[in-house]
């Protein structure tokens, strides 16, 4: 697992790029061209699967370079195609649908494609309307500021003069749709990669919409971002029961935090540096629990299709270790205010410690269609939710506690499971 993981992260200066992986590619010229300044040959960079680029390079090498040039040419357009006419989106979509068992958003009214890609291109701006927006909850989510995580929204999205500079080189014409798209994936990816030279302060490490209904984990940084859009209902609610808040956003919480220990997150120090040595009598217990559910999840068959255990680690790992922390995390809650747990906690006589794991299960609930499940959750990194759910709570004892598995049941079973 670990050990045998070939896209393991390493870093190199650019001018070794060329040696390491592969010689075909200018990568500084690229880079220049591209940033419109210079950059330093001495500039390290971060490698995250030397295979691809090695593949790339013989490809380069070995394959006709008019079939080369004609795959790159339609990559770009076929990139393209969601904003075209109806006519060529309609093509993409039956394409698309042919592939998936799906249709896909050909369908939907121009005006809400239209606001997506707005959120899309001009993320800072539409994060700073929808904080603004929801000024009632600032004083709630200013509480839990106090831990290192990202929670909320940064102030500087509040700074409208700070935000208007950030776009004053974006080219945005009128009844040039097509154009300023383009415009805009040019401007996005010169943004991304000055980096590079330009290290992100602290302050302003966010790389997910304000307005995002998901969570992130930086390996680089050692740090998570629960941006404002994730706290709403039905993860988060004001209004609701603590159970129903830990169960559903606190399990989300947990699972970013786990990634910090995942099979790549274990190999970065507390602030996000590779470390290049590791003692392997570690190495070999933490491979030892890796493969216990790597095995698990590869029990787990939908129909005659057995899960990949080793594909879905990592989002397995931080799954089952997750909901622990979250669970742990409610109960410290719950003895911190001298609140002891009641018999009956609502008219379906759950008690507390099982509306615990009904909520969580409930906040995974997904509808897809099944052959779309096939094709795309079955070799997917996140394991389908109902796999997700399972896996997670026969790993933890509290579950089989409070809903009184008999012992080697499936969902209790005796080999448990676990990393923390």
């Amino acid at each position: 697992l670990i050990k045998t993981d070939k896209r393991i992260v390493k870093r190199y200066p650019i001018n070794i790029l060329k040696i390491k992986l592969c010689n075909k590619i200018q990568w500084i010229n690229i880079l220049e061209a591209i940033l419109e300044q210079p950059i330093s040959s001495y500039l390290e960079v971060e490698v995250y699967n030397e295979d691809y680029f090695r593949n790339i390079c013989h490809l380069l090498s070995n394959m006709d370079q008019n079939i080369f040039a004609n795959f790159a040419i339609w990559r770009s357009i076929s990139s393209y195609l969601p904003y075209a006419s109806t006519p060529l989106r309609k093509l993409k979509d039956d394409f698309t649908t042919a592939i998936n068992g799906y249709p896909t958003a050909v369908g939907q009214p121009r005006w809400k494609l239209c606001a997506k890609w707005a959120d899309q291109y001009f993320s800072m701006v539409t994060s700073s309307l929808f904080v603004q927006a929801n000024q009632v909850k600032l004083e709630k989510i200013k509480k839990i500021h106090a831990t290192s995580a990202m929670i909320g929204y940064p102030e500087w999205i509040l700074d409208d003069a700070w935000i208007s500079k950030q776009y004053s080189e974006v080219n945005i014409k009128h009844y040039r749709f097509f154009e300023n798209v383009r415009n805009l994936n040019m401007f996005i990816f010169k943004a991304k990669l000055i980096t590079i030279k330009q290290p992100v302060p602290a302050n302003r490490r966010w790389l997910i919409n304000l307005d995002s209904n998901n969570a992130l984990y930086y390996r680089a940084w050692n740090s998570i971002a629960i941006p404002l859009g994730l706290l709403q209902s039905p993860l988060f609610d004001l209004m609701s029961t603590d159970v129903a808040n830990y169960a559903a956003l606190g399990t989300v919480i947990g699972h970013e935090f786990v990634h910090a220990l995942d099979p790549k997150g274990i190999r970065r120090d507390r602030y996000g540096n590779i470390m290049t040595l590791m003692k392997q009598d570690i190495l070999k217990e933490y491979d030892r629990k890796l493969k216990c559910f790597a095995d698990q999840y590869s029990s787990y068959a939908m129909g005659k299709k057995n899960m990949d255990g080793k594909l879905t680690i990592m989002e397995n790992l931080a799954d089952s270790e997750g909901l622990k922390l979250a669970y742990e995390a409610y109960d410290m809650d719950i003895n911190h205010k001298n609140n002891r747990y009641c018999d009956i906690a609502d008219g379906e006589n759950f008690t507390p410690k099982q509306l615990f794991f009904i909520h969580y299960a409930q906040s995974m609930c997904r509808t897809s269609l099944s052959n779309y499940t096939m094709k795309f959750e079955m070799a997917e990194l996140h394991s389908p939710t109902i796999f997700r759910v399972i896996g997670s709570v026969s790993n933890f004892d509290e579950f089989a506690d409070a809903f009184g598995c008999q012992a080697d049941d499936s969902m209790n079973p005796r080999d448990k499971c676990l990393l923390l």
